[in-house]
């Protein structure tokens, strides 16, 4: 009886045990807040994330503190638990401020987020970029996050940026930017390229190549993130 008991309890723990084999460890996002955005250059990210699972993707989400809906860029992996990426450069004469969150995002679909940053926009900003650096910001994706906001990030300038994730999750060369650069070199008023790139959006009516990933279009799963659990430096 004893042996059939002790058998029963052993299998039991075992039975209530299980379950957390398989569960995933909390990411742990480490970041420390940048001082300044420059104005007259590209502000660099950098956070170390540690899981042990797949993870899905790990972006920042940023607005210019002018207007309200979040644009994000991804961030690239390098070596080790280093993650990094840069914002677009910062339109000075109505942008003053940044706010910037780093959200992650497990195989299993969990999300982590560090908190809210608001950072000021200033001219004294120290910054130094590679010539590495210099060419992963001169080639930017910039991804929307509602189908109605503009192509062309608020509060933000086109130069670097080469393609662009829609609301629903499909990347695109950034005609739009193209578009602005282009009007900008011969002097034409660029407002016309911005209405027309957001009146395209609502309406997916780009049949463009994706010159960052090398021909035709690019779907990746890139839903507008709900924060839930983080931890963070």
């Amino acid at each position: 009886m004893k042996k059939l008991v002790s058998g029963f309890l052993a299998f039991s723990m075992l039975f209530f045990y299980v379950p957390t084999l398989g569960a995933a460890e909390p990411v742990k996002i480490s970041h420390q807040k940048v001082t300044c955005i420059p104005g007259e250059a590209q502000a660099k990210l950098l956070c170390d994330v540690t899981l042990s699972t797949f993870i899905d993707y790990v972006r920042v989400y940023f607005h210019s503190n002018a207007y309200k809906d979040d644009y994000f860029v991804e961030m690239r992996h390098g070596a080790g638990n280093r993650f990094f990426a840069f914002l677009p450069w910062a339109d000075t004469a109505v942008t003053k401020g940044v706010t910037y969150r780093i959200v992650v995002k497990a195989g299993d679909g969990t999300e982590s987020s560090t908190e809210q940053f608001n950072v000021p926009v200033s001219g004294d900003c120290p910054v130094s970029l590679s010539d590495v650096d210099k060419g992963d910001a001169s080639n930017l994706v910039v991804g929307l996050t509602t189908s109605a906001q503009p192509l062309v990030p608020q509060g933000f300038l086109c130069k670097g940026i080469v393609s662009l994730i829609t609301a629903n999750g499909v990347m695109k060369s950034h005609e739009e930017c193209r578009k602005v650069l282009v009007a900008g070199l011969a002097g034409i008023p660029t407002v016309v390229y911005v209405g027309a790139g957001a009146a395209a959006a609502a309406g997916e009516g780009l049949i463009i190549s994706n010159n960052a990933g090398g021909g035709g279009e690019a779907v990746c799963s890139c839903p507008y993130p709900a924060a839930r659990s983080a931890t963070h430096d």
